[in-house]
């Protein structure tokens, strides 16, 4: 009997043993799995759908160097000429008479201010470009640029001057891997740009930018792995009168990293940005804030849309006010109604004025009195 015993512990002992080996091996893939996984955050995206970039309000900064013409960047607003919506971003968008080519003696270019931080391991820039016509072999050219220094000085990293008659999306992988802090060090602020150059022996169409992206990868070993909460967003009211106006206040919270900025869109449903675009990113202390410049429609109702970034980049999920219902603000006019009815009477005052104790020549007739009506017409 204890033979028989012991021989069914080493059998039980041997089918365990290989069970408990193929555990700690798939823990140990699993770990290597999770060890090499990253998130990828999207520090900046846009269609150019929104505000202009020749508008402060979108977080673009344009300029022109040239002083031989005043052709410079803008939005070409056209679907035939956008990979996604209506609009893409142009050379040559703005005080264009031809509004079909760029312009000789060019020197015109767009950027804007992207940050990183040292918690990102690596960091790139995707869009979509197309570039019908240009005139080749001449001095005309498309660059993307970085600049760490504010501005003063720029690299440029890619050169595009080769047409290319349909979209094509580049993605420029580890483009901004150099620029990124060492751990330890402050989050740092780059300035991305577009620019054009042209001489003055030929022209074309130029080139149109769509879907333009800056991601970045984050390890979540390192600290927060998680986005931000939904806005809890408050309308200033559920009812407006104003038609040019909407307001409205939230909160949200992230504790690992802290909130870094807010944006904002309006729409006629919740999440939606039919009526004003997603916005340019407010500060992260921003709470409230005041959307002007609106043609409301009366009896429609609309919402505000929040959404919240991290100090990693994570984008949380979108928060929507209550519905506010537009209203035409009612009125009256008081005005004569034509039809309407006069009384007569007469008061004898005979006796009734004295002057010295005589009668007065006025009271010694009848005096008409005339009595009108004032009707009341919306």
């Amino acid at each position: 009997m204890r033979r028989e015993s012991h021989m069914k512990t080493r059998r039980t002992t041997a089918r365990i043993v290989p069970l408990v080996l193929i555990l700690l091996v798939a823990a140990l893939y699993l770990g290597l799995q999770t060890a090499g996984a990253a998130t990828t955050v999207t520090l900046y995206s846009t269609g150019f759908e929104g505000a202009s970039v020749n508008d402060a309000a979108s977080g673009w900064q344009s300029v022109n160097e040239s002083t031989r013409t005043s052709v410079m960047w803008g939005e070409k607003d056209s679907a035939a000429y956008a990979y996604s919506g209506t609009k893409s971003l142009w050379c040559a968008g703005k005080n264009n008479s031809s509004a079909t080519q760029y312009a000789n003696y060019m020197k015109a270019w767009v950027s804007r201010d992207v940050t990183l931080t040292s918690d990102y391991t690596s960091a790139w820039v995707s869009f979509y470009y197309r570039l019908p016509s240009i005139d080749v072999g001449g001095g005309d050219i498309a660059t993307l640029e970085v600049s760490e220094d504010g501005g003063n000085n720029w690299v440029a990293q890619s050169n595009y001057f080769t047409p290319a008659a349909s979209w094509t999306q580049r993605t420029l992988s580890n483009y901004l891997d150099a620029y990124i802090p060492a751990a330890g060090q402050d989050p740092k602020v780059i300035k991305l740009r577009w620019r054009w150059a042209s001489d003055n022996d030929g022209v074309g169409a130029g080139i149109f930018i769509d879907e333009f992206k800056v991601q970045a990868t984050y390890d979540p070993a390192g600290g927060d792995s998680t986005p931000p909460s939904e806005p809890a967003v408050t309308a200033d009211a559920t009812v407006t009168t104003d038609l040019t106006r909407l307001g409205a206040s939230w909160s949200a919270e992230d504790p690992e990293s802290a909130i870094s900025a807010f944006r904002v869109s309006v729409g006629t449903s919740p999440g939606a940005s039919d009526t004003v675009s997603w916005m340019p990113e407010l500060d992260g202390s921003t709470s409230d804030t005041s959307i002007t410049g609106l043609s409301l429609t009366p009896g429609q109702d609309y919402y505000v849309n929040v959404q919240a970034k991290n100090g990693v980049g994570m984008w949380g999920a979108v928060g929507s006010s209550e519905a506010i219902r537009a209203k035409k603000q009612s009125s009256a006019t008081i005005a004569r109604n034509m039809s309407a009815i006069y009384y007569w009477w007469t008061v004898n005052l005979s006796g009734l004025l004295r002057e010295n104790g005589t009668t007065n020549g006025i009271a010694t007739g009848d005096l008409e009195i005339q009595q009108q009506r004032v009707g009341l017409s919306t």
